[in-house]
């Protein structure tokens, strides 16, 4: 014997069969049935697709400059790199470079025709660990030229154009010559310097190209050979 739940739908479906309800509910029903399948099944097909499509530009592009990178490097001339490496650590070398500092002050003083009084350093942190948080690790000579402010001012000049790299802190003008502090620039390597071969490798070009060439051209006039800073009773190498 039927329930009178199967009645009840026996009588609905004969009473609303011939209805435009009846076929509006059975387009109803088969839109909500499509809707399922699409969020069920189409559409995480279609995120999947997309994921491997981009998976596979991404792969295509890494190997382009994976491809690109070995190029540049069978390019590469190991004694112009070489080359690039001395100048650059000349002019920032990798430690506090005393002698550097005084052969640029000489042959500097040389050119301008100024003599050296006396001279201090200031030496800074002796620890690499400690330089390395410094932002700017430099270290500072101070000394005491005599000469005319025309030869002063031609020091000053030269040094700027002498590596390493230095940065004029005072200058203080007498009638018999000046106190003058510089500070010279150093630059700490890092023990370990992360590397990505999915990246592409920077040349050396524009811009920084010009600073190389004008950078080995004042690694070229810093070369000393036999000038030397007087030292008097009054030299303190070291405070």
């Amino acid at each position: 014997m039927e329930n009178s739940s199967a009645k009840s739908l026996r009588l609905l479906y004969y009473r609303y069969k011939d209805t435009q309800w009846f076929s509006l509910s059975i387009a109803v029903f088969i839109l909500l049935i499509i809707a399922l399948l699409i969020g069920r099944v189409v559409f995480p097909q279609v995120q999947n697709w997309l994921s491997i499509q981009n998976e596979v530009a991404s792969t295509r592009q890494r190997l382009e400059i994976l491809r690109s990178n070995e190029q540049q490097v069978q390019l590469m001339n190991d004694a112009v790199l070489n080359t690039q490496l001395q100048t650059v650590t000349s002019a920032l070398p990798v430690e506090k470079d005393f002698t550097g500092v005084l052969g640029s002050v000489a042959v500097a003083g040389a050119k301008a025709g100024v003599s050296f009084d006396d001279y201090t350093f200031q030496v800074g942190p002796l620890s690499t660990k400690a330089a390395a948080l410094t932002q700017d690790p430099s270290i500072e000579l101070s000394f005491i030229i005599r000469g005319s402010l025309e030869s002063i001012i031609l020091f000053l000049k030269e040094i700027s154009e002498k590596v390493p790299l230095s940065q004029v802190v005072s200058v203080d003008y007498t009638e018999t010559g000046a106190n003058i502090s510089l500070l010279f620039f150093y630059k700490v390597i890092p023990e370990r310097i992360p590397i990505s071969y999915t990246e592409p490798m920077k040349q050396i070009q524009g811009n920084n190209a010009t600073l190389l060439q004008t950078l080995g051209r004042w690694k070229e006039d810093s070369l000393y050979t036999g000038i030397e800073i007087p030292a008097t009773e009054s030299a303190q190498p070291f405070n």
